[in-house]
């Protein structure tokens, strides 16, 4: 039997089916409709539901406004520790550079002049002049960048300015750092334990849902104690070391808390380091216990000394930037 015969054959024995079985014939068009009808409810999920693939598809990266907390949804943006210093990588100009997290910074943005060097930035003509912690005077250049991206968010139109330092004592991160001016006015969380940065609007809720797991159930009165700071300037907050009144820097580029050395007597060495031991610090309500502080010549007159990388990674706080409340995680 050749091929043909075998197709007319299975052609007669599905005519023969269809025949005694009482199928009433119908055309195409016919049975399509019919067939609409009939599965109408599971034709239109699957619709629904391959619509909604593709929106998802060629939904656009999310887009945030750089110092906008307004409307801001959680994110949680993963970081590094190297060498005691927060890092996330961040793209700029189609480039991924491991950027610091830098409290203490008060600009969005800061590259340095190698960078600037190697990505496209529109520089306005502006000029940042400021003074290090050695008391030199320093000017950096400012500039504009169209979109920075950490994660899978983007942020436009971000101002930054130029990373320079004394070559005497040179930057912790050879390629810039991202400042407290990024997320001007947002609710952020500095997440040590899961190692991310935890961003979200103020206006979201209380911290104690933003941070180490805690359900809506459960209530925390340290929590709910804020540690008040100027939300329009530099993070000082006042302490108490020894029983004495203090105002202290929260910067996370520093890799230790210090103390300024011309205020602090030597009480031990730490890692070789002069190092000032105190008994117990106190922040607000919050009772820490002892902390030892590097003793450094900062030169100063607004603060008398830095929380940095060992303070902060025991309390893992949630700063409100813009109330200026600092909450601690013990």
């Amino acid at each position: 039997m050749d091929g043909n015969e075998s197709i007319e054959r299975a052609a007669n024995d599905a005519g023969r089916i269809v025949d005694e079985c009482d199928v009433p014939s119908r055309s195409v068009r016919e049975s399509f409709a019919l067939y609409v009808r009939s599965h109408y409810p599971l034709i239109a999920f699957e619709l629904l539901f391959v619509l909604l693939v593709l929106f998802a598809l060629l939904l656009p990266t999310r887009i945030l406004a750089a110092e906008a907390g307004t409307g801001l949804s959680q994110i949680a943006i993963p970081f590094a520790i190297r060498e005691n210093l927060l890092t996330i990588d961040v793209e700029v100009g189609g480039r991924s550079y491991p950027l610091m997290f830098d409290l203490g910074d008060y600009r969005a943005l800061s590259l340095s002049s190698a960078v600037l060097d190697s990505v496209e930035v529109d520089f306005t003509g502006g000029v940042d002049h400021f003074t290090n912690y050695a008391g030199t005077a320093m000017q950096a250049r400012r500039f504009r960048v169209q979109s920075v991206g950490i994660g899978d968010n983007v942020w436009q139109d971000v101002n930054g300015s130029e990373d320079v330092y004394d070559p005497e004592n040179p930057s912790p991160n050879p390629y810039g750092a991202v400042g407290r001016g990024f997320f001007e006015g947002a609710l952020i969380t500095l997440d040590y334990p899961n190692h991310r940065i935890l961003v979200d609007d103020p206006g979201h809720g209380p911290p104690q849902l933003r941070s180490s797991g805690r359900s809506r159930g459960e209530t925390d009165s340290r929590l709910a104690d804020c540690v008040a700071f100027d939300p329009t300037g530099p993070i000082l907050v006042d302490a108490e070391i020894d029983g004495g009144r203090h105002r202290l820097l929260i910067d996370t580029g520093a890799t230790h808390s210090i103390l300024d050395a011309s205020r602090f007597e030597e009480t031990e060495l730490f890692a070789g380091h002069s190092a000032h031991a105190a008994a117990q610090l106190s922040l607000g309500t919050h009772s820490l216990g002892p902390q030892v502080f590097l003793r450094l010549d900062l030169g100063q007159p607004d603060f008398s000394g830095i929380l940095g990388y060992d303070f902060l990674a025991r309390t893992s706080p949630t700063l409100d930037l813009s109330r200026g409340c600092m909450y601690l995680h013990e």
